[in-house]
């Protein structure tokens, strides 16, 4: 039984961010699985310079997939959520060109012999095979998506907020307005901000599984075997208070 973490949503994380077990948990767990992994998908198949097959393509996209899911869980781990964001656009746009390279179409095969040219396929062309092979619907959800996941790279307004903390609301200058004070300290980490990139890393910690099951070089049954023997058997349950807590608060232990 895996951390609810690996399937939070990350708005109900903002909503309710109080979950440090869990998430302790989640990262336990993200780490074991992190390494496992590495272990098969660095020792089970070599490749050579000159090379340039699709299967070294996936290969090296997945190498980097891990090893950012691997740093993205070690700032997050260290409170250093500020740069998780643009790591998850890097997961983001490699689990997709993986996609799309792996397609079989003609396009993809020249996306292919592009890509070994240091050229980088768009978003825009998976998102219209996607169109094209799935639905329009999928297609439209996918430009959403990647247009907000993109404001965490270009720094957004509204994508930089989420480092600034809120304070109580005062008079502006300048303005009849009630407003917020808002200001930064790297030392203070935000809960609700924290959260959110708790639950999308699950997300994308999942969506990296399920790559690696159908793509690359390890097999279902290697991907399901490493991601079975890192969660651990008891799941900590939404709410839970840890004995220390208990005692701190003066409440009962658990039954």
């Amino acid at each position: 039984m895996s951390s609810i973490i690996w399937d939070r949503d990350s708005q109900e994380a903002i909503d309710n961010p109080y979950e440090y077990p869990a998430e302790e948990q989640f990262i336990r767990e993200a780490k074991v699985l992190i390494s496992k992994l590495e272990e098969i998908i660095l020792n089970k198949k070599h490749f050579y310079l000159n090379d340039k097959s699709l299967e070294k393509a996936t290969w090296m996209l997945q190498i980097d997939i891990l090893f950012t899911f691997k740093d993205a869980i070690e700032v997050l781990d260290l409170k250093k959520h500020r740069l998780v964001g643009p790591l998850i656009r890097i997961m983001y746009e490699n689990l997709h060109q993986i996609e799309y390279l792996n397609s079989g179409t003609e396009k993809s095969s020249q996306a292919l012999i592009n890509w070994f040219d240091n050229k980088s396929p768009r978003h825009f062309d998976y998102r219209e095979y996607i169109k094209k092979t799935k639905s329009e619907e999928l297609a439209g959800f996918l430009k959403r998506q990647y247009e907000a996941y993109s404001k965490l790279t270009h720094r957004t307004y509204r994508s930089l907020l989420y480092n600034y903390a809120k304070g109580s609301n005062e008079k502006a200058e300048n303005s009849d307005l009630e407003d917020y004070h808002i200001w930064y300290d790297e030392g203070w980490p935000l809960r609700q901000s924290m959260s959110m990139f708790y639950a999308i890393l699950g997300m994308f910690g999942k969506f990296m599984i399920s790559n690696f099951k159908v793509y690359g070089v390890l097999t279902e049954g290697e991907v399901e075997e490493a991601w079975n023997n890192s969660m651990e058997s008891k799941q900590i349950p939404r709410g839970y208070i840890t004995p220390e807590a208990r005692k701190m608060f003066g409440l009962p232990d658990e039954e």
